[in-house]
């Protein structure tokens, strides 16, 4: 039996994955607060929507963040769903510390 080197391209296939699976970082803690807005525009390519919103307080009612237009990426279908320009809504705006990704769910639609 001849001994034959494995192909480069192979070799690459199988290491990859494991590369990446070893750079991935833990999810971490969640921090989450109110969001009050006015949908301005729904993007359905990757799946986010701006939102004119209110000042965003954290629990002791400091505020987080000012009021402004922005856009936020939604993560679950059902959200996004529901989402529709000119809608006034409340929801969850969550952001991970750790790697400071954000996104906004548990949407409701406001009268």
């Amino acid at each position: 039996m001849k001994n034959t080197p494995i192909p480069r391209f192979v070799f690459l296939a199988l290491l990859l994955p494991l590369t990446f699976s070893a750079c991935s970082k833990p999810a971490g803690p969640v921090d989450c607060y109110e969001l009050e807005g006015d949908v301005t525009r729904v993007d359905s390519k990757v799946k986010s929507v701006t939102v004119k919103h209110r000042p965003i307080k954290n629990a002791q009612g400091k505020v987080w963040m000012a009021a402004m237009t922005m856009e936020f990426p939604v993560k679950d279908d059902a959200d996004f769903a529901k989402l529709e320009e000119g809608a006034h809504i409340k929801a969850k705006l969550c952001q991970r510390p750790s790697d400071l990704e954000y996104w906004i769910g548990q949407v409701t639609v406001l009268p």
